[in-house]
């Protein structure tokens, strides 16, 4: 069995970009609302993106994974009250050196700071999700990405492109916050490296 196959076998067929089967699309694409708001990397000073649209039997993996990302993210920047300045700065200190501050005991999180440290390494720059097209370079095999079926994420593609070597600007735990919540990671991907690209396993 082919990929193309695996996928429409596991998440329906939605047609072509150029035929779009829109039963498909009513019956199984949803609009989901996100954890925390993410920047539109075409557009940061416009609004931010509050929702989406996924896969209905993938959006719960969405929702899990960003919502790892913002729990871990957070534990990264606890810090005490009495230890630290006022909150732009810890903000503008997280920014600069990208890197989390952990102060105990007796800590309280930050959600400005868990926000900077997300930004830091272009975790909250989103690329987009359901798109229904080919997968880049195969349009003329007709192979479609799995950003068709509605069920993967591209975030911060500008400086986690596709191609080799990998290049990548995404720490550890933020890619295995998607593992752990059922998502392949383009920066595995053994021929063609897409660091951008998160989706949920087929």
């Amino acid at each position: 069995m082919t990929s193309t196959e695996q996928y429409k076998q596991k998440w329906g067929n939605p047609g072509t970009p150029e035929c779009p089967d829109h039963a498909w699309y009513a019956a199984n694409m949803r609009k989901v609302v996100l954890p925390w708001a993410m920047i539109n990397a075409m557009d940061p000073e416009g609004p931010q993106i509050t929702s989406t649209l996924f896969h209905t039997d993938a959006a719960v993996h969405l929702v899990n994974a960003l919502q790892a990302v913002w729990d871990t993210a957070q534990k990264h920047v606890t810090v005490a009250p009495r230890s630290v300045g006022s909150h732009d700065e810890i903000v503008k200190q997280l920014a600069v050196v990208q890197q989390p501050v952990i102060v105990a005991p007796r800590s309280v999180a930050l959600p400005g700071a868990t926000r900077a440290l997300i930004h830091s390494f272009g975790g909250d720059l989103w690329c987009g999700t359901y798109n229904l097209r080919c997968v880049r370079g195969y349009e003329a095999q007709g192979i479609l990405s799995p950003h068709a079926y509605g069920i993967a994420i591209d975030i911060d593609a500008a400086r986690n492109p596709m191609g080799n070597p990998l290049r990548t600007t995404f720490p550890a735990w933020f890619v295995q916050c998607f593992k752990d919540h059922g998502f392949l990671w383009g920066g595995d991907f053994i021929n063609r490296k897409d660091a951008m690209h998160f989706e949920v396993q087929t």
